[in-house]
C-alpha cells in the first residue's frame, strides 16, 4: 500500500483539522493516522496526516500543486512524501563496529 504523508504548519484558525481532513476526503482519500498540535504561545498549528493513496482520485504529480492551492488559504508550509519513495543514505561507521551491527539487526 502507498500512503501519503503531509507534515503542514500554519497560523492557528478554527476548523483547521476538519479542512485539512475535508480536502483528503473529497479526493477519496482514506486517512489513516493524524495527529496535531496547538502551539498556544505562539497559536502555531502543526499536524502530520497520512493517507492511502489506493482510491485517492488525484494522479500523484497533480497532488502537490492541487493541495498548493489550498494550502494558500491558510497561509501554510508544507511538505508531502509519498511512502514508495526510498531515500539513498549512507552509515559512516568509525573504530567501534557494535554500533554500525546494533543498527544492521534493528533493520
Amino acid at each position: 500500500m502507498t500512503t501519503a504523508t503531509l507534515l503542514i504548519s500554519c497560523p492557528d484558525q478554527k476548523g483547521l483539522v476538519a479542512k485539512i481532513s475535508d480536502w483528503i476526503f473529497s479526493h477519496s482519500g482514506n486517512i489513516l493516522h493524524a495527529a496535531q498540535h496547538t502551539d498556544t504561545s505562539s497559536e502555531l498549528f502543526l499536524m502530520r496526516i497520512e493517507w492511502d493513496l489506493e482510491t485517492f482520485d488525484l494522479a500523484r504529480p497533480d497532488i502537490v500543486p492541487t493541495f498548493r492551492q489550498f494550502a494558500d488559504t491558510i497561509q501554510a508550509k508544507w511538505q508531502i512524501h509519498f511512502s514508495d519513495y526510498v531515500r539513498r543514505i549512507a552509515i559512516f561507521v568509525s573504530k567501534q563496529d557494535h554500533c554500525l551491527y546494533d543498527l544492521i539487526l534493528r533493520q
